[in-house]
C-alpha cells in the first residue's frame, strides 16, 4: 500500500526510475532492495508491459516475477503495508498506474500464459508476484 500524497492508501508495485548507467535489471534489483529490503530469489522474470506517456516524457516497464516462496518484506517509508495475492486477485483501491497496467485483457492473458507455462512442469508450489515498474525519463 502506497504512502504518498498524490495517490495515498492505494495498492501499487515497488518501482522507480532508472538511474544513469543502470540497466533495467539493475533498477529492478535496487528498487526491490530499497522498497522491500530484499531482492527475492526468483525462478522466472518476464516482461509484462511497456508503457510510454503520450507526450513521450517517460516510459515504464512492468515485470512478472515467479518466486519459490513468500517472504516478509522490510518496507521503507514509501509503503504502509503489503499483501500476497493470487494472479487473478486485485487489491482495492488500486493505484491508477497499476490499474491501467493490469486492466488490459492482453496483460491478463499474458499473466495466465506465464502462470501455465511456469507452473505446469513444477512439482513444488510457487507464489506469483509482479515486480517493479521501472520508469525511464
Amino acid at each position: 500500500m502506497r504512502n504518498d500524497r498524490k495517490n495515498p492508501n492505494t495498492w501499487a508495485l515497488p518501482g522507480g526510475k532508472c538511474e544513469p548507467g543502470e540497466t533495467l535489471m539493475d533498477t529492478i534489483i535496487r528498487e526491490c532492495k530499497e522498497e522491500l529490503g530484499v531482492f527475492p530469489e526468483y525462478t522466472r522474470l518476464v516482461p509484462l508491459d511497456y508503457f510510454t506517456s503520450l507526450d513521450g516524457t517517460f516510459s515504464y516497464h512492468t515485470f512478472f516475477c515467479c518466486i519459490a516462496a513468500e517472504f516478509q518484506p522490510t518496507l521503507n517509508n514509501e509503503h504502509l503495508g503489503y499483501a500476497w495475492i493470487d494472479s487473478k486477485t486485485y487489491p482495492k483501491p488500486m493505484h491508477p498506474g497499476l490499474w491501467s497496467t493490469v486492466n488490459f485483457d492482453v496483460v491478463k492473458e499474458k499473466i495466465e500464459t506465464i502462470k501455465t507455462a511456469v507452473l505446469a512442469p513444477q512439482t513444488r508450489p510457487t507464489t506469483m508476484v509482479m515486480t517493479p515498474s521501472v520508469v525511464e525519463l
